[in-house]
């Protein structure tokens, strides 16, 4: 969908989103794209990672790099007639220097994008180069696009980063609370992991699982127990992942949100019209998603969850920062991993970070 503004206004009326503030949309005709930043939950202490909806707009040759992203339209047409698009899964680290010296020295196919007075840090894209921006290849990072950004850029405390997540505030059965994690479907999970782990030395925070069907998935983490995991899904048997993969080819799939209450997410679903159906995923968390019909916001695949409980995510804080410290002891050619943080998540074609066409 071409209409950037018309996917703002789907996702609030179809889905419950608050509406955006003027502020948290930018780009612009000359600058190569138009994004709206939009929120399952305002308190970014809770629901850190963002829902981006990205369009390409005219890009001003003239205009310097550190004003421009040159690559978004680039990128949405080399993902040709794929109804679900993104232009990169951002993530946020503390060391983007020292990952950018670590591509480099790999030969990772790579772009460093150069800070502006309006974006004052670099950005490390895998996949594309100074000379072809438009021309990703997925060897360096498994397909997922990955746009590395610097952990300020998420606006958190300190002690976000050291200490367990806050509790949060009472709400309404049926509110969301924050963004879960974003998919990626892909033909050989194996690989995909392995590029990923060889690029940034970042490997699942669980071991792969495998559903009855024989479908594999497995789960990129963050140290920030709250933000969005990068979800990647080998499907199998008779599922609708298996029939969109060897129809469209791998590539970006839904973003999933969490809920407080699953059946009176869907009581809301069913009163603002939209249309959804429930879903065994055949793995054990979730086990069941509302999948949201993507007629509702067109070129995005929203799912809704149960949202873990605050005490479930600061059990996982603890326990992840317990095998950071061992694993920064035992094997310092992995320490990028604890740079790595979940930033504001793609839209599926548009989830998160969405690129309308």
């Amino acid at each position: 969908m071409p209409d950037k503004d018309r996917a703002v206004a789907a996702v609030q009326s179809a889905l419950g989103i608050e509406a955006p503030k003027p502020t948290w949309s930018h780009g612009g005709e000359g600058r190569g794209f138009r994004v709206t930043f939009c929120r399952a939950n305002r308190s970014l202490a809770h629901a850190p990672t963002l829902i981006e909806l990205i369009e390409p707009a005219a890009l001003d040759p003239e205009r310097p790099l550190t004003e421009v992203l040159p690559n978004v339209q680039g990128l949405a047409d080399l993902q040709g007639a794929r109804p679900l698009k993104t232009h990169g899964a951002p993530i946020a680290s503390s060391e983007v220097d020292a990952l950018v010296d670590r591509v480099r020295r790999l030969g990772v196919r790579h772009w460093v994008q150069p800070a502006s007075d309006w974006y004052p840090y670099s950005r490390l894209w895998i996949g594309i180069d100074a000379q072809d921006l438009a021309g990703y290849r997925p060897d360096g990072d498994g397909g997922l696009m990955l746009e590395v950004v610097d952990t300020a850029t998420l606006r958190l405390p300190d002690d976000a980063f050291t200490g367990p997540p806050p509790p949060p505030a009472a709400r309404a059965a049926g509110t969301m609370v924050r963004v879960l994690s974003r998919g990626f479907l892909v033909s050989d999970l194996d690989h995909a992991l392995g590029c990923v782990a060889r690029t940034l030395g970042w490997e699942p925070e669980d071991r792969v699982e495998r559903a009855t069907d024989g479908s594999r998935r497995a789960r990129l983490g963050f140290r920030l127990a709250q933000s969005a995991r990068l979800e990647l899904i080998e499907p199998r048997g008779d599922r609708e992942e298996r029939d969109f993969l060897e129809r469209s080819g791998p590539g970006i799939w839904h973003v999933r949100v969490g809920v407080l209450g699953l059946d009176a997410k869907a009581d809301d679903l069913r009163a603002r019209g939209t249309p959804y159906r429930v879903v065994r995923t055949g793995f054990a968390d979730p086990e069941v998603v509302l999948r949201v019909d993507a007629s509702a916001v067109p070129g995005c695949l929203f799912e809704f969850a149960e949202a873990a409980s605050s005490a479930t995510l600061a059990a996982v804080h603890i326990e992840d920062s317990g095998v950071l410290r061992g694993a920064l002891r035992t094997q310092r050619a992995r320490t990028t991993r604890h740079l790595l943080h979940r930033s504001h998540d793609l839209a599926l074609g548009l989830l998160s970070e969405a690129v309308e066409q």
